[in-house]
């Protein structure tokens, strides 16, 4: 009997595969962090990647196509695109990521206030809905229509968005953790309920949580994007990746590198957080690893 339980623990240790090994194995995961990580370098040293103010005026060189001197060309005032591309990359890394934490603070706290007390899960859950019946973008129109045009705006209102499906995901996760037969036992065993939450139902939401960070992190980048080209974003004389799309809508045909480049930018980044949101799903779900 010894024998047939040491072999059937041997088979599940060659048969179980940690995370980072499937994650590993996941090419477009790679290629997603990789591009992330270079955006984030970017956003950092934007300053040494580029000697042109991104804010300088030079009406003596506006329109003209990209070149050896101004890589992405340049706008109708004469602004270096490639700088401003490079300084927008700071806009986006900083709504996306602060919007991130704190829609996935709020979210905890709130989905498990709603998980785990069941008083509460009613009242909570309904005003999530409530948010969640109106139009992301519209909510965030609104929002801004009443705060005014700044980051810090910008980062509250996009919070507001994305806030309630984070908590009603945690809900879910919650729901069915508090079944379990451990968390059963420890209350049994009189723990606290903040020992519980901490120690048992906490933990099994960050899978879960990691994996809708990086998707809110994709969809509030291009969110930012939209409301600054809607002119309700960040002050135009910030540049941002909306801003310089919006300033290069009227040009498109003769200046088409003023919204292409900017859009690119866009366009990859979002691509490359969602492509390592697939990826860590991937790893993180055991039920969707690969037996190798």
């Amino acid at each position: 009997m010894d024998i047939a339980i040491e072999e059937s623990e041997q088979l599940e240790e060659d048969i179980k595969v940690s995370w980072f090994e499937v994650f590993r194995q996941k090419w477009y995961a790679i290629f997603g962090a990789l591009f992330l990580l270079l955006i984030i370098f970017t956003a950092i040293f934007a300053p040494h990647l580029t000697h042109y103010d991104p804010q300088r005026l030079d009406i003596s060189t506006r329109l003209q196509g990209p070149s050896t001197s101004h890589f992405f060309g340049t706008d109708d005032f004469g602004r270096d695109i490639f700088s401003r591309v490079i300084y927008g990359t700071r806009i986006s890394i900083l709504v996306g990521g602060a919007v991130m934490f704190f829609t996935s603070l709020a979210g905890v706290v709130l989905g498990i206030l709603a998980g785990y007390y069941k008083f509460l899960d009613n009242v909570l859950m309904r005003i999530m809905d409530g948010f969640m019946a109106l139009p992301g973008m519209v909510l965030a129109i609104a929002l801004m229509a009443v705060l005014g045009p700044s980051v810090s705006n910008v980062i509250i209102a996009i919070s507001f968005i994305f806030m309630p499906r984070t908590a009603r995901l945690i809900r879910g996760v919650v729901l069915v953790g508090v079944e379990m037969a451990y968390v059963q036992a420890a209350r049994a065993l009189g723990a606290r309920d903040l020992r519980i939450v901490i120690k048992h139902i906490l933990p099994n939401c960050i899978p879960s949580l990691i994996v809708q960070s990086t998707f809110i992190f994709a969809y509030s980048i291009l969110t930012e994007a939209s409301l600054s080209f809607l002119g309700c974003g960040v002050s135009p004389e910030i540049p941002s990746w909306g801003n310089i799309i919006n300033s290069g809508r009227l040009f498109m045909r003769e200046a088409f590198w003023m919204t292409l480049f900017p859009g690119l930018a866009i366009v990859l980044t979002c691509l490359a957080l969602n492509l390592l949101g697939d990826g860590l799903r991937d790893a993180l779900d055991p039920r969707m690893r690969e037996v190798l």
